[in-house]
């Protein structure tokens, strides 16, 4: 059959997003193709192919703000009569959107990150009745990290006991998305107290990109970790509404909700004052997920401590990872456990056998082979046209990459981008305290200036 693919190619500045696609082409028993929407089209018409699969990436787009080519996509995708199939993730976030996409176009199939005993709580609506949901991971092993981490030193050569790099997630993530950054404080203090040598950060221009990631990982004894993925389903965006209005709030002086506002300064909402609300959109089963950094640090051979959790049920505590409680009561003890660098060793030696030995469940190849058995069970309502129906739509063999040149350029300008969030939170702060003055120059050009800098 021919597979068209559905991707963004703004996406793939993500190795793990590229590495998704690119492996229907390197393991589908299909004829596969790839269509990146984020291009001009002034037709799109996918009649030639015998099934759609639409990425992550695509799903994504449609629910936050559509740009103005998904209105030409959309109409193309309800048309086409063949198999189709999209791919979610994030699917806790403005929930009902993404779920009036799926309902528009009439997917046969929906790969999933909820759990099969939770799907018709997170999906109940009638129309998705005869839509079958296939609960997958969020990640899966690359074949070429598997190679590259093959070359990895043992434990007790390498200089850094416990390594982490994570950075602060917005609070309508509950206390999963909380955890990133609470893990990375916690052990780089108790690290320094007792003086482990450890590379732990949690901001974002510490953050690796490509193989430095790599080279990172394969240099430390231990890498810390948390669940990815969230419990709390913002089905109507009301919460991330909520948060943005009492963000603002706290830059205005005597706010009821935060009455210690500026005075204190405090510069951005922090979860703790919101943590009774975000939780009550709990969806009361876990959501945790196994990450590509778990499979990249278990493909290296380094050993993990991580927050307790299912992981996608990939995991075992105390025999694939040293658990952390998460109320952080055993720190103590998870720091003994990882120095003793035989017993981490004998651990990394279980987890790379359980993970890079089971190919079936645990290799991207494995979940592509899922898929095409999904494709050629399901039933389709009404033939599909014949190939060549149709002006079609421009594809590519392979998915288009993001050159590395403007990968790092890319992350050079989130980093920017993140510094000058900073600079107007700090602006909106003096403002609200009455401490910015604006000043005409001779040259008819405005400076704010605070008010104890020079004229």
């Amino acid at each position: 059959m021919r597979l068209l693919i559905l991707y963004h190619a703004g996406f793939t500045y993500t190795p793990t997003i590229f590495h998704y696609l690119d492996a229907f082409r390197q393991h589908s028993v299909n004829k596969v193709e790839y269509f990146n929407i984020d291009q001009p089209c002034a037709d799109v018409d996918f009649s030639g192919y015998d099934c759609l699969f639409v990425n992550f990436c695509v799903a994504s787009v449609s629910r936050i703000k559509p740009p103005p080519y998904f209105s030409r996509l959309l109409p193309a995708l309800c048309r086409y009569r063949g198999v189709k199939v999209a791919a979610i993730q994030d699917e806790y976030d403005f929930t009902d959107k993404l779920k009036g996409f799926f309902a528009e176009v009439g997917f046969d199939v929906i790969l999933t990150n909820v759990p099969q005993e939770a799907v018709r709580q997170i999906y109940p609506e009638p129309w998705f009745d005869d839509v079958h949901f296939e609960t997958v991971q969020t990640a899966y092993l690359a074949e070429d990290v598997v190679e590259a981490g093959r070359a990895a030193l043992p434990l007790a050569e390498r200089l850094i006991a416990l390594g982490y790099r994570g950075r602060e997630l917005p609070c309508r993530f509950g206390d999963l998305g909380w955890q990133k950054g609470e893990v990375g404080r916690r052990f780089k203090a108790v690290c320094e107290a007792h003086g482990v040598d450890c590379d732990i950060a949690v901001d974002e221009a510490s953050r690796f990109q490509g193989e430095d990631w790599l080279d990172f990982v394969r240099s430390c004894r231990v890498m810390l970790g948390t669940p990815s993925g969230c419990n709390v389903f913002d089905f109507d965006g009301s919460l991330h509404a909520s948060l943005v209005e009492q963000e603002k709030l706290i830059y205005r002086p005597g706010s009821v909700l935060f009455p210690d506002g500026p005075a204190a300064g405090r510069r951005v909402l922090k979860y703790e004052d919101v943590r009774d609300e975000v939780l009550a959109h709990d969806c009361g089963f876990d959501m945790g997920q196994v990450s590509a950094r778990i499979f990249e640090a278990v493909a290296s051979s380094t050993a993990l401590a991580l927050i307790r959790g299912n992981y996608s049920g990939v995991l075992r505590p105390d025999e694939h990872y040293v658990p952390i409680e998460p109320d952080y009561s055993n720190i103590d003890e998870v720091l003994d456990r990882i120095l003793d660098i035989p017993v981490m060793q004998a651990m990394a030696a279980r987890a790379y056998a359980h993970v890079v030995g089971e190919p079936a469940n645990y290799y991207a190849g494995g979940l592509i082979e899922r898929v095409d058995r999904l494709i050629a069970g399901v039933a389709v309502n009404g033939a599909a046209p014949d190939p060549g129906i149709g002006p079609g739509v421009p594809t590519t063999a392979v998915p288009m990459g993001i050159d590395p040149y403007l990968n790092a350029k890319l992350a050079e300008a989130r980093i920017e981008l993140k510094a000058a969030d900073a600079r107007m939170a700090e602006a909106m702060r003096l403002a609200a305290e009455g401490r910015l003055d604006v000043v005409k120059h001779p040259d008819g050009t405005y400076r704010v200036l605070k008010f104890d800098e020079p004229r």
